[in-house]
Protein backbone atom coordinates (compact mmCIF):
# COMPACT_ATOMS: atom_id res chain seq x y z
CA UNK A 1 0.00 0.00 0.00
CA UNK A 2 1.25 3.49 -0.82
CA UNK A 3 0.64 6.61 0.83
CA UNK A 4 0.72 10.38 0.16
CA UNK A 5 3.20 12.44 1.20
CA UNK A 6 2.26 15.29 2.59
CA UNK A 7 4.60 18.65 2.46
CA UNK A 8 4.18 21.07 5.50
CA UNK A 9 3.24 24.74 4.97
CA UNK A 10 5.56 27.29 4.56
CA UNK A 11 5.36 31.11 5.08
CA UNK A 12 5.61 31.41 1.39
CA UNK A 13 2.38 29.37 0.97
CA UNK A 14 0.85 32.52 2.77
CA UNK A 15 2.14 35.36 1.02
CA UNK A 16 0.39 33.05 -2.32
CA UNK A 17 -3.27 33.23 -0.88
CA UNK A 18 -5.54 35.20 -2.82
CA UNK A 19 -6.95 38.30 -1.13
CA UNK A 20 -10.17 37.24 -0.23
CA UNK A 21 -8.40 34.72 2.58
CA UNK A 22 -6.36 34.62 5.54
CA UNK A 23 -4.07 32.37 6.49
CA UNK A 24 -2.59 30.11 9.66
CA UNK A 25 -0.17 27.42 9.59
CA UNK A 26 -1.15 25.20 12.10
CA UNK A 27 1.28 22.06 13.30
CA UNK A 28 2.88 22.39 9.80
CA UNK A 29 -0.71 22.40 7.87
CA UNK A 30 -2.25 25.58 6.05
CA UNK A 31 -5.63 26.43 7.79
CA UNK A 32 -7.23 29.30 5.28
CA UNK A 33 -10.37 31.00 5.73
CA UNK A 34 -12.22 33.86 4.23
CA UNK A 35 -11.27 37.13 5.11
CA UNK A 36 -14.08 39.27 7.30
CA UNK A 37 -15.86 42.01 5.59
CA UNK A 38 -15.03 45.42 5.94
CA UNK A 39 -17.76 45.94 8.44
CA UNK A 40 -17.63 43.35 10.14
CA UNK A 41 -13.91 44.37 10.46
CA UNK A 42 -15.14 47.98 11.98
CA UNK A 43 -17.86 46.29 13.68
CA UNK A 44 -15.13 44.38 15.87
CA UNK A 45 -12.76 46.92 16.32
CA UNK A 46 -15.24 49.47 18.03
CA UNK A 47 -16.66 46.41 20.51
CA UNK A 48 -13.49 45.50 21.37
CA UNK A 49 -11.64 48.90 22.14
CA UNK A 50 -14.82 49.39 24.47
CA UNK A 51 -13.23 46.49 26.64
CA UNK A 52 -9.91 47.89 26.74
CA UNK A 53 -9.82 51.06 29.35
CA UNK A 54 -11.82 49.39 31.90
CA UNK A 55 -10.07 45.38 31.16
CA UNK A 56 -6.78 45.93 30.27
CA UNK A 57 -5.87 49.65 31.54
CA UNK A 58 -8.11 49.38 34.56
CA UNK A 59 -9.62 53.02 33.64
CA UNK A 60 -13.64 52.70 35.29
CA UNK A 61 -12.60 48.83 35.55
CA UNK A 62 -10.58 46.26 37.14
CA UNK A 63 -8.21 46.32 34.89
CA UNK A 64 -4.81 44.32 34.94
CA UNK A 65 -6.77 41.89 31.64
CA UNK A 66 -5.58 41.27 27.77
CA UNK A 67 -7.87 42.38 25.47
CA UNK A 68 -6.86 40.72 22.23
CA UNK A 69 -9.41 40.75 19.51
CA UNK A 70 -7.11 38.16 17.40
CA UNK A 71 -5.94 35.74 19.45
CA UNK A 72 -6.11 32.41 19.07
CA UNK A 73 -9.17 30.89 20.57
Amino acid sequence: MTSVAHRFATYEDLYDLPDNLIGEILYGQLITQPRPSPRHSLASSVIGGEFVSPYQRGRGGPGGANVCRNCPR
